[in-house]
C-alpha cells in the first residue's frame, strides 16, 4: 500500500486516505481482493505475485524504493505529498456540511471528510445502495467506523423512488417540481430533522451525504438550509 502511494505521487491511479498506519486505499484493497479471487494474483505474507502470465503495458519508469516495514513508513511520512494530504482541520466549532459522492472515489471522499474534521457522516438517502464501490450502506458504515467516524442513516429524510418517478422530466424543471414537493412536506420530517440536529450538537461536525455533486440539484441543500436557518448553524458544501 505504501509503495503504491509513492508510485501514485505522479500517476494518481488511486486516491489514498490518511490513517495512523500511513496512506490507505480502500479501492486498491478491493481491486487486489478481486484479482486474488479470480486467480490473477497470489497474496502471501504481504507479497503479491502474478498467478498467471500477464502482458504488461509499460507507461514509463517508476522509482520504487527498496525500503520496507518501518523504514518504508518513515519514507512515506517524510514526503511532501503525504504531509499535504494528511493535514486535518483543528476547528472544533459546530459545522453542518453537505457532500455528494458523484464522481468521487471512496478514498478521495473520506479524505475530504477527515480534512474537515467531520465526526458524523449522516446518510439521507432513502435507499442507500450504489453500484460504485464503497458507497452502499454496509460498506460506507464499515469504512466510516474504521476511520473513527460515526455513520448515521436517516432514510426518512430521503426521497422515495416512487416520488421521484412522479416528477420525471428534463433537468432543472424535474428538480424544481421534486424539491417543491419535498419542501411542502418538510413539516412531516421535523422529528428526523431534530435527530440530525441533535447529532450535530453532540458531535459538533457533521456532514450530510447524498449522491449529486451539485448541492442545488440535491435535496440535501433543503435539509441543511432548514437546520441552518432554524438553529443558526454554519453550513458549507464540501
Amino acid at each position: 500500500m505504501r509503495l503504491c502511494f509513492l508510485q501514485d505521487e505522479t500517476s494518481e491511479h488511486y486516491h489514498f486516505v490518511p490513517t495512523p498506519d500511513g496512506p490507505h486505499s480502500f479501492t486498491l484493497e478491493n481491486d487486489l481482493a478481486w484479482l486474488e479471487k479470480r486467480g490473477f494474483i497470489v497474496i502471501n505474507d504481504e507479497q503479491i505475485k502474478p498467478q498467471r502470465e500477464v502482458q504488461y503495458v509499460k507507461e514509463g519508469a517508476h522509482y520504487l524504493p527498496q525500503a520496507r516495514g518501518e523504514a518504508l513508513f518513515e519514507l512515506v511520512i517524510q514526503r511532501e505529498t503525504y504531509k499535504k494530504f494528511n493535514v486535518k482541520s483543528v476547528d472544533a466549532s459546530n459545522l453542518l456540511a453537505t457532500i455528494g459522492y458523484e464522481g468521487q472515489s471512496i478514498d478521495g471522499f473520506m479524505t475530504t471528510l477527515l480534512k474537515n474534521g467531520i465526526r458524523v457522516l449522516c446518510d439521507i438517502r432513502a435507499n442507500p445502495r450504489s453500484m460504485k464501490f464503497g458507497f452502499s450502506q454496509k460498506k460506507l458504515e464499515e469504512i466510516s467506523n474504521l476511520l473513527g467516524m460515526i455513520y448515521a442513516h436517516i432514510p426518512q429524510l430521503g426521497i422515495e423512488t416512487k416520488t421521484r418517478k412522479l416528477y420525471l422530466g428534463d433537468g432543472k424543471n424535474h428538480y424544481k417540481a421534486l424539491f417543491d414537493d419535498y419542501r411542502e412536506h418538510l413539516n412531516d420530517k421535523v422529528p428526523y430533522l431534530d435527530t440530525l440536529y441533535e447529532l450535530l450538537i453532540k458531535h459538533k461536525r457533521l456532514a450530510i451525504v447524498c449522491f449529486e455533486k451539485d448541492p442545488q440539484m440535491c435535496h440535501r441543500s433543503i435539509v441543511s438550509n432548514y437546520v441552518s436557518e432554524t438553529h443558526q448553524i454554519k453550513t458549507i458544501d464540501l
